[in-house]
């Protein structure tokens, strides 16, 4: 068998994500492209889940990957062997900051606002109670 059939059968072999990224970093820009491919479908479903825009969704979707080479490049990804949940997290980041930036979610808008519902959470009442532990 030539050197080249090996290397061939050799690429067609499952990798893990671990062994895609790593192989990625070293210059192997084929082996991210397989692990996009692996993902890309679910990912892109629960952005449009969420945006329910397919342009939108496209958008993002793109935004996505791009952050995640980012990451990848820089070295700063630490594999747990979760790679998905890690670009589904960025995704959903994504999404939020878009909802945030088209005023399409409720924030808190200013101080005296967050005081007053604070003070209801300090008295077990007011609908956001839960929420603004987390704001704090």
């Amino acid at each position: 068998m030539s050197a080249q059939r090996k290397g061939d059968l050799m690429s067609n072999i499952v990798k893990s994500d671990k062994e895609l990224i790593e192989r990625y970093q070293n210059g192997d820009v084929h082996s991210f492209e397989l692990l996009i491919g692996r993902y890309q479908k679910q990912v892109y479903s629960y952005i449009l889940t969420l945006v329910k825009d397919k342009q939108l969704a496209d958008d993002v979707f793109q935004d996505t990957f791009v952050k995640i080479i980012q990451t990848v490049k820089s070295k700063c990804y630490q594999d747990d062997g979760r790679f998905v949940q890690f670009a589904m997290r960025i995704a959903h980041n994504l999404v939020i900051d878009h909802f945030r930036k088209e005023n399409r979610i409720p924030t808190v808008e200013s101080q005296g606002h967050r005081r007053h519902h604070q003070r209801e959470h300090q008295h077990g009442t007011g609908p956001h109670a839960l929420c603004l532990d987390q704001l704090a």
